[in-house]
């Protein structure tokens, strides 16, 4: 009776019009909707709800159990005395300094092998531990350390009965407050939910599996996390971007994989699809690291993309764990590039547990090294790889492995979370500096260049369709709608997957986070990789529309094909619009200026403003890196570039053909230095009314003495280009089929099908 009056009197207070605006705002179920509604009338706590969930997995793993050796696996050896062995030789190896004569938890094992304390000291510690319950959003707890060391200890000490049933009721009282937080709705899958999952199962594996009492939280706790390793199975990246992982996901994630290579009862090939993941992340962070050691970043990048401080505990891990040869030398190179001082040192208690054989570098803290290069993995991985094909659809293609390599980044993802950002088919070139770069910024979400500008397609190497028939405001939050012509925004500030299944129905069925797929793919070693994608389901469509759009398109195809010899990447674009009078192109966003030859300055001026070119050759320099971008357009095109201090958050919005309009967006205060240099792009726009438009950009990768192209067009009419390089002796035609689509093929031979 007392939750139909309360909810009653809620409703009544807030109306249903206001309800409903409130579940809209937040991505909030009703359940969701009527707890928050209640904490915020202080009808109940913050640790309440007024409306209950039912436990989640409480019946679906009902043989989950752990086995009796460590749960976590941390350490290479099992029995006691090989245990304190290889810890003492790893504390030296560190170096570390610490002091006995507090209870802090993160050396309390270090002072117990020190003989500083005694076991019962030790247990003690843990017993007496202050835990602090997590949130459904924004903080989680302080359950992993606990866990983490926990299973160290358990490993040094026989734990009498007694204490071990204390122990057991504290890592139930934790476990409880994980387990109701994943239960509810709030935490979305690849945001909280995943930090919630991963402690809860580190706690859970602490527990004496034998004991009934126990059961009903390992399975739930495994249930939680299974849904969540399921998910990471498919996407195999941190959808979110890269800082957004190694800060706040990586440890607690990659521990929980970890772990369940030591369950027992589970799903069939348990560990090895484990030991898989975990190989797989780890190759992710390899392949993704620029020449100039850092991580080429998508998502939301608070800091650290420059993989100092928080990558090497992750990948030291992930070598100890995978005993994989390229995770192993990775690992052993971050240490030699940053000269032993890759670990923040507030991580430096982490060491002895990190620490293994294989990764322990010849020489540590002896400054940066400027010759650490990862040429040794050169006979060991392909130049080109995807990672959660079919979902994340995150490719890479490298021209070699040396510091002059070239690295190429295309993002083809499906939408995942909040922090995510709108890049299907956005590409990144680097080639001793960036060159065709992602220009975001971030400092917060609700900051006006993320929500205008840097969250969405305009700040990619993306296709635009502009027209006035859709709203870009998916929420409370967005004051503006800036009609951009960019990708659709299901969300933006919140994000509430409620697991593997709720990401996977409304990707696949509904299609409402339907991004992009790969159409095909071929790769000859050291001659080409060619890669199609579809990303017409990112835009308002024919096959979805959000909040309450009208679709602007009904197909968008975009290819990539890199010639290795020629070190030359080939962007072919198709676009199907709906209306024939909406404005079609692309952004192309380079760190500095592009040279353009003949070009007139239609707002600002040369230097900070918009101009018009007729130029079909572009060259961008940076430091030691350039490149040329030629436009082979089968229609009229405009060629614009926009940029200098004010302009380069200048975003165009569309009232007609003939009449576009802008807004300035402020640009945030940083200027840090994981974010590469964004000052310019050129936006390449379709002149004629016409449904459809298709055009190819060549892309010439070069160093700075590149001056003239190596291509040469041989032959052209309307619908049909021919190249020639005489360096590489290697023949292009790129021709435009009656459907506006482009074939291309290479040396006579056609390497790609038509997207019908």
């Amino acid at each position: 009776m007392r939750l139909l009056i309360t909810i009653l009197a809620t409703m009544m207070v807030l109306s249903l019009g206001s309800f409903i605006f409130v579940v809209k705002s937040f991505h909030l179920t009703t359940y969701e909707a009527v707890n928050k509604i209640a904490r915020k009338l202080n009808i109940i706590s913050e640790s309440e709800r007024l409306i209950q969930y039912s436990p989640r997995f409480q019946n679906d793993f009902p043989d989950v159990a752990f086995s009796a050796s460590s749960p976590v696996n941390i350490l290479d050896v099992d029995n006691h005395s090989n245990i304190i062995g290889t810890l003492k030789e790893n504390m030296k190896l560190a170096n570390l300094e610490y002091k006995c004569d507090s209870r802090a938890i993160n050396y309390a094992n270090y002072c117990y092998i020190d003989g500083a304390i005694s076991a019962e000291h030790l247990i003690d510690i843990y017993l007496s531990y202050r835990f602090t319950a997590p949130k459904e959003v924004g903080s989680y707890g302080n359950g992993l350390v606990f866990a983490y060391t926990l299973d160290v200890a358990q490993s040094l000490v026989n734990v009498p009965k007694e204490e071990k049933l204390r122990l057991d009721a504290k890592l139930r009282d934790m476990l409880s407050a994980y387990l109701f937080a994943l239960d509810g709705d709030s935490a979305s899958l690849f945001h909280g939910r995943s930090s919630l999952a991963s402690v809860a199962l580190l706690l859970a594996s602490q527990l004496d599996s034998s004991d009934s009492q126990n059961r009903d939280y390992i399975v739930r706790a495994f249930g939680h996390f299974y849904d969540f390793f399921v998910a990471f199975e498919k996407v195999e990246i941190w959808p979110e971007g890269y800082s957004y992982w190694i800060n706040n996901r990586a440890l607690p994630v990659i521990l929980g994989i970890n772990t369940l290579r030591n369950v027992s009862g589970g799903p069939e090939l348990l560990d090895l699809r484990a030991e898989r993941l975990l190989e797989r992340v780890g190759l992710w962070h390899i392949y993704n690291t620029r020449p100039d050691w850092v991580i080429q970043g998508w998502g939301d990048e608070g800091s650290r993309t420059d993989l100092r401080d928080e990558t090497s505990k992750i990948i030291d891990l992930l070598a100890k764990f995978t005993r994989n040869n390229a995770i192993q030398i990775y690992a052993k190179t971050l240490k030699k590039y940053f000269g032993g001082s890759n670990y923040y040192y507030g991580y430096s208690w982490m060491l002895p547990l990190t620490l293994s054989k294989g990764v322990i570098p010849t020489e540590t803290n002896k400054g940066k090294s400027s010759d650490a290069s990862l040429e040794a993995l050169d006979d060991i991985l392909p130049k080109t790889e995807v990672f959660g094909e079919g979902y994340s659809n995150h490719i890479v293609i490298r021209s070699g492995w040396d510091a002059d390599s070239t690295f190429i980044q295309i993002r083809g993802a499906d939408r995942f979370a909040h922090h995510q950002h709108y890049d299907a088919g956005s590409v990144t070139v680097f080639k001793r500096e960036p060159l065709l770069v992602n220009a975001s910024r971030y400092d917060n979400l609700f900051s006006e260049e993320r929500k205008y500008f840097s969250g969405r397609s305009i700040s990619k190497n993306t296709i635009f369709v502009l027209s006035d028939n859709e709203d870009f405001t998916p929420n409370r939050h967005y004051s503006l709608n800036i009609l951009d012509g960019g990708q659709r925004i299901p969300f933006s500030i919140n994000s509430n997957l409620r697991g593997s299944q709720d990401a996977m129905d409304r990707s696949a069925v509904n299609r409402q986070l339907d991004m992009a797929q790969i159409l095909g793919s071929d790769c000859v070693v050291e001659v080409y990789c060619n890669y199609v994608l579809d990303i017409t389901s990112a835009y308002n469509s024919i096959r979805y529309v959000s909040n309450g759009s009208k679709a602007k398109v009904r197909r968008v195809t975009r290819q990539f094909l890199y010639l290795f010899r020629s070190d030359t990447l080939l962007v072919l674009d198709t676009i199907h619009a709906t209306d024939n009078s909406s404005v079609k192109g692309m952004y192309w966003h380079t760190a500095n200026r592009p040279k353009l030859q003949d070009f007139e300055v239609v707002e600002g001026s040369e230097y900070d403003g918009i101009l018009v070119s007729t130029d079909k050759v572009i060259s961008v320099v940076k430091g030691s890196g350039s490149l040329l971008q030629h436009i082979f357009a089968f229609d009229p095109i405009t060629v614009k570039a926009i940029g200098g201090l004010k302009y380069r958050t200048y975003i165009p919005t569309f009232s007609s053909i003939n009449n576009a309009t802008g807004v300035f967006v402020e640009r945030l205060n940083t200027n840090n230095s994981w974010f590469d240099d964004a000052d310019w792009r050129l936006a390449i726009q379709s002149q004629e009314d016409s449904s459809t438009f298709s055009i190819a950009t060549l892309i010439e990768i070069g160093t700075k003495n590149q001056a003239s192209s190596s291509w040469l067009t041989v032959f052209k009419n309307e619908s049909e280009f021919d190249l020639f390089n005489a360096e590489t002796n290697e023949k292009l035609k790129l021709q435009r089929t009656l459907s506006n689509s482009i074939l291309v093929e290479l040396n006579g031979i056609r390497i790609l099908w038509e997207a019908n």
